[in-house]
């Protein structure tokens, strides 16, 4: 039995899709059995038609098209013919392909150039399309998603009716995505997701290259630019993407000098997914290999963040493949041989699980199946004819991969709660992170989610400011964990965020919580015990500052004489006279009622303690009055 044959057997017993697949194209079988699958595959995309067809027929031959050339790539990997990196790139061929066509042909379909005269490479002069993530990479998964992004050049784009430019363009990208994604008797072609684009919740699905880049110098996020590390331009304005890369992105996502704060903030990538628990006890059975413990993620973040701080004044480290990523570190000296040899085999094994899992059924899952009839099939596709031998292996690898993965900058604080993994980056929450906030008391998880990604992502005032935006990234774990300490999640947040999304600036005050977190927590208590300290706080953020004096607790008449003392206003004019004692009676105010709500204040002593604050004011007021010529 040759290789192929074996690996018909195989995908006809265990894939149920490929078995489909396999009634519906004889012809590839026979094919492959005296054909190299490259020339198969070349003769595949040769068989699509050249002459300009409209979108429905253009659909309709792309989808089968997909089918059949996933049926050679599927054998040609469980026959072994192929590795994971001939298997990815030949999965991201047929994307290009079907980007470049459907992009033509909405273009055509839209008004944007009649038949005879349109471009094949350039349909629609000033708009390109950038891959992201496994496509950018041309590592695409068996089932994966698409990622990119649609810009145009406002300076470049000509369109039919200027005067609709923005509603053409959408409607076009729209037709674009119904082109790979619409489910007809052909099936589909990808699934697609426009969500990495700059600032997604506010920007249409295609960007122009201005908004873009005011994105990306104000507000755009280290997680962002690591997203960035694979872009390429797959279709569309060739030049004007290679400019929009070479002026906007390269910049964004190398940068030559990089201070403190800004490599912490890319060491918070790595950390927010330092789970405490990591294996201990886990079962291969449900496991996911591309975001659990020991995954594919894991080890894409170990290349991604070095990368990050090191590819902006070494450009060889600017791989966009993995494996390629994690040799240029190892050539580098920053990870050693052996690490490197174990990561990048590793990496091709979680790779090939992958795709396995998802030539089953045709599904985007990343899951080693729970049923164990489901797991022996699963292990066949792998190459493994003991199920036993696969799972001690796969247990193995995920072991050695998470071990090194949590080696990695050993000395930062991990950025995740006690009860799991707290992932604030991407858009969309994952589910080891809603799971986090669920064990930490929180009723609704993604809006706790989509809050705390807002503030992260620089949408509130207070975290206008980069250096904002780094502290809370450290801060975040903590605030969820000290809501979840009050017994009252959901309110305790709440409380916070009425607060925190009023400030003007919040760097000066998440410089105080870093440096003092029991104030946090004293701040979020005294938040739900007390909705006028929120309206108190909120208004007047700078009342805090008495926080920091190491008498805060301690509230009595020798503490109010100090801060009425004559001395302190002796060189101040009239008005700055009258805006130090504003300040400090504001301040003395918040410590009251932080004092009766903390039960260090009696609250017999309160009429006492604001009559002394009132004479105390007052005397200082006369004073300064009696100065005025």
């Amino acid at each position: 039995m040759t290789a192929f044959e074996k690996a018909v057997q195989i995908a006809r017993d265990n894939a149920p899709y490929l078995a489909d697949s396999l009634e519906l194209f004889p012809d590839i079988v026979s094919c492959l059995e005296h054909t190299a699958p490259e020339e198969v595959f070349s003769d595949l995309c040769a068989e699509l038609p050249e002459a300009l067809q409209d979108l429905n027929t253009e659909m309709s031959a792309l989808r089968q098209f997909k089918r059949r050339a996933h049926l050679v790539i599927a054998l040609s990997d469980i026959a072994g013919v192929w590795g994971w990196v001939q298997v990815t790139e030949h999965l991201s061929r047929i994307a290009d392909l079907a980007m470049k066509r459907l992009l033509r042909a909405v273009a055509i379909e839209a008004g944007f150039a009649v038949e005879g005269t349109v471009s094949d490479n350039n349909p629609v002069p000033g708009l390109f399309i950038v891959a992201m993530g496994k496509y950018g990479a041309r590592e695409l998964n068996y089932s994966s998603d698409i990622d990119f992004n649609v810009f145009y050049d406002p300076d470049i784009i000509r369109v039919p009716d200027p005067a609709r430019a923005e509603r053409l363009l959408i409607r076009l990208t729209q037709s674009l995505v119904k082109g790979f994604e619409s489910i007809t008797k052909d099936g589909y072609i990808f699934r697609t997701d426009l969500r990495l684009r700059p600032d997604p919740r506010s920007n249409a699905i295609i960007v122009s290259t201005h908004t873009a880049e005011r994105y990306y110098e104000t507000l755009g996020q280290n997680w962002e630019r690591a997203a960035m590390i694979k872009a390429r331009i797959c279709a569309g304005d060739e030049r004007a993407g290679q400019d929009f890369v070479e002026i906007v992105l390269s910049p964004f996502i190398w940068r030559r000098s990089l201070d403190y704060a800004a490599i912490e903030d890319i060491h918070s990538i790595k950390r927010q997914m330092q789970s405490v628990k990591g294996l201990a006890g886990f079962d291969v059975a449900g496991h996911h290999v591309k975001l659990g413990p020991g995954g594919i993620r894991e080890i894409e973040f170990f290349a991604q963040v070095q990368q990050l701080i090191l590819g902006g004044r070494h450009p060889e480290l600017r791989q966009k493949r993995t494996v390629d990523a994690i040799a240029a570190l190892s050539d580098f000296g920053v990870v050693e041989p052996d690490i490197s040899d174990m990561l990048i085999r590793h990496y091709g094994t979680l790779r090939k699980l992958e795709h396995c899992a998802q030539m089953m059924r045709d599904e985007q899952t990343h899951h080693v199946p729970e049923d164990r009839q489901a797991r022996e099939s699963f292990s066949k596709l792998a190459g493994y004819d003991s199920l036993p031998v696969f799972e001690n292996e796969l247990k193995q690898l995920l072991h050695d991969v998470h071990t090194t993965y949590n080696d990695l900058f050993p000395e930062a604080q991990s950025l995740s709660s006690e009860q799991g993994n707290l992932v604030f980056t991407g858009v969309e929450p994952e589910q080891p992170t809603l799971q986090t906030l669920t064990k930490l008391g929180f009723s609704d998880g993604s809006h706790i989610w989509r809050q705390m990604a807002e503030w992260l992502g620089g949408r509130i005032p207070a975290t206008r400011s980069e250096r904002a935006r780094e502290l809370l990234t450290r801060l975040a774990p903590q605030v969820l964990d000290m809501c979840a300490k009050t017994g009252q999640a959901d309110k305790a947040f709440a409380a916070f965020a009425q607060f925190f999304t009023r400030l003007r600036s919040g760097v000066t005050l998440l410089s105080m919580f870093a440096q003092k977190p029991e104030n946090l927590e004293r701040i979020i208590r005294l938040m739900l015990a007390s909705p006028r300290i929120n309206d108190m706080l909120a208004t007047r953020p700078q009342s805090l500052d008495a926080m920091i004096e190491p008498d805060f607790q301690r509230f009595d008449h020798t503490i109010i004489t100090e801060n009425y003392a004559k001395r302190r206003f002796e060189k101040l004019d009239f008005e700055d006279t009258l805006n130090a004692i504003r300040r400090q009676v504001k301040e003395d105010h918040f410590r009251i009622c932080a004092g009766v709500l903390g039960g260090s204040l009696d609250n017999s002593m309160i009429p006492f303690t604001l009559t002394e604050i009132a004479e105390g004011a007052v005397a200082r007021v006369l004073e300064a009055a009696a100065q005025v010529p």
